[in-house]
């Protein structure tokens, strides 16, 4: 009986030895950018105001980016962009668009596409669309 008293007190003296993590920095500050994230609501008419740069640094990465190069064989979910290229400009296959989706709300997603001019990604486009939409 003795030998089990002795077992539990060197336990809590262990226990009360073990030290405490200290507050990481890095942690604080990535809440405070979520926490900047989460005020800052994303709009279609702000999205289309900056370049992708900008975007990127006001409300942080977004849903998902790709690029592709720009042809006359456009899916259904990109067809819009038949409006700000001519014929012409779609068959060089010589413009490469970035597609990036950004989430408006827990039911609307923003698909914007970007074309780089002067070495930044300007807006050529951009519309909302339901999330679970098929196109």
């Amino acid at each position: 009986m003795k030998n089990v008293l002795i077992v539990i007190v060197c336990n809590l003296i262990l226990a009360c030895n073990t030290p405490v993590p200290k507050d990481n920095s890095d942690k604080k500050d990535t809440q405070k950018q979520a926490n900047k994230m989460q005020s800052l609501p994303v709009t279609i008419e702000e999205l289309t105001k900056r370049c992708l740069e900008e975007s990127v640094k006001e409300y942080g990465q977004p849903l998902q980016t790709e690029s592709f190069i720009l042809d006359d064989a456009l899916p259904e979910s990109r067809i819009e962009l038949n409006n700000y290229f001519t014929v012409k400009e779609r068959r060089s296959e010589s413009i490469t668009i970035k597609e990036v989706i950004w989430e408006k709300d827990q039911e609307t997603n923003i698909r914007v596409w970007y074309r780089e001019v002067d070495n930044k990604w300007s807006v050529v486009h951009a519309v909302e669309w339901t999330k679970g939409a098929e196109f």
